[in-house]
């Protein structure tokens, strides 16, 4: 019975499993490693945190080190809040996460490859510079990196400790005190 499931998964395209990856999803708590390569100098930075994410709530990096700094997208703001200094930069932002696949395949164009065992997806918003990338192992269709090349930048995230559709408390998209 294994065998049938797994053979059926397999056939199963790339596509429609990254279209069902981002039905059945409502949140993720992912450990990650974080390298920024700036192209103008080559400088890097390495930085070591947890991304959130709550389907109807929005997204959350917490930087843990060198510095304590979160950003967080929620409800049509961007807060990018320095836990240090408890210094914190707040705008409005027209950001809007896609509610299912439907939603997301009219914003987004999707390609994909494959390499060794690894199931990669780029995704491009025509109306906005840069794009990224977001790997999946291809059994088991588990996330392992994400690429975001910018516009001066590209940053390489690889997750570990990945948690998907476990309880996220909806307090994790505010600053804490505010």
């Amino acid at each position: 019975m294994n065998g049938l499931l797994l053979s059926l998964l397999i056939s199963v395209s790339p596509m429609a499993r990254f279209r069902s990856f981002i039905d059945s999803l409502r949140s993720a708590k992912i450990k990650f490693h974080e390298t920024v390569t700036y192209y103008e100098t080559g400088l890097q930075r390495e930085f070591d945190g947890v991304f959130y994410f709550k389907k109807g709530r929005g997204v959350r990096i917490d930087f843990q080190k060198p510095d304590g700094q979160a950003i967080i997208l929620s409800d049509s703001n961007y807060v990018i809040w320095n836990k240090k200094t408890n210094r914190v930069f707040q705008r409005k932002t027209d950001i809007v996460f896609p509610r299912n696949s439907d939603e997301f395949f009219r914003k987004y164009d999707v390609t994909y490859w494959k390499k060794g065992d690894t199931l990669a997806f780029r995704i491009k918003d025509a109306n906005v510079g840069g794009y990224l990338e977001v790997g999946f192992t291809k059994n088991g269709f588990r996330p392992i990196f994400l690429v975001i090349h910018g516009d001066g930048t590209r940053s390489f995230y690889r997750f570990t400790d990945v948690r998907l559709n476990s309880w996220i408390a909806d307090s994790i998209f505010k600053v804490e005190g505010r």
